[in-house]
């Protein structure tokens, strides 16, 4: 920046000049009558504008060079950063869903035990239902559940045989396995009852509730916690 007034300030003082010496000649051809006469006055009004205009870009001049760099603010441009942060940011997002898809359904963990059954599904609001599951989970907020070793998983209300916190893999035919905790009895859940398990939803009316499903292989993966 300071080099730019620099140079515009010598610009404007060369063509000053020029523009003087333009019209002393533009008067000596006009008045060429009166030669002694004119150079006089011309000489004397170049010296006065000459001068004139030296002391004003000499001043210029000392301004400029008393700038202080310190005072230049440099604006950057952080959009390219920004830009950048926002696709990492969903880069380390799409891969923590993909991981948590991984887990749902390619788990390479032992299975404990297989069983074949019915699976239906429930909403927290159904008729004599409290809201809570069996171990005190509310399931009128969200129908997922956070473990620690299996990431977000759905809940499951499945006979007493199962204890709390246990891990099943489940998969309807035709359909990607996904993973279920029990954190929830019922009294029709069970052997030799309506269901083998029950999958939580937040409400009856959820278009996804799913309805008997036969056929469907649970596999235990974690026995409690």
């Amino acid at each position: 920046v300071r080099q730019m007034k620099k140079i515009t300030a010598k610009v404007i003082t060369i063509s000053s000049q020029l523009l003087v010496v333009s019209l002393f000649l533009l008067l000596m051809f006009i008045s060429a009558g009166n030669n002694d006469r004119l150079i006089t006055i011309g000489n004397n009004n170049f010296e006065k504008m000459a001068d004139r205009t030296s002391s004003l870009f000499a001043k210029e001049e000392m301004m400029i060079a008393q700038l202080d760099d310190s005072a230049l603010v440099v604006l950057e441009d952080n959009t390219k950063e920004d830009i950048l942060d926002e696709e990492v940011l969903e880069e380390e997002a799409k891969i923590e869903v993909e991981a948590k898809e991984d887990i749902s359904s390619d788990l390479e963990v032992e299975v404990l035990e297989t069983h074949v059954g019915n699976l239906t599904g429930y909403g927290a609001d159904c008729y004599g239902c409290s809201g809570k599951t069996a171990s005190g989970f509310d399931l009128r907020e969200t129908m997922y559940y956070e473990d620690s070793e299996y990431g977000t998983v759905r809940i499951l209300a499945a006979d007493p045989m199962f204890s709390f916190y246990s891990i099943f893999r489940i998969t309807i035919p035709g359909e990607e396995p996904f993973i279920g905790i029990v954190l929830d009895r019922g009294s029709n859940v069970g052997y030799g009852r309506g269901t083998l398990f029950d999958l939580a939803y937040i409400s009856e009316d959820d278009p996804d509730l799913i309805g008997l499903t036969r056929n469907v292989t649970f596999e235990l993966l974690r026995s409690g916690k």
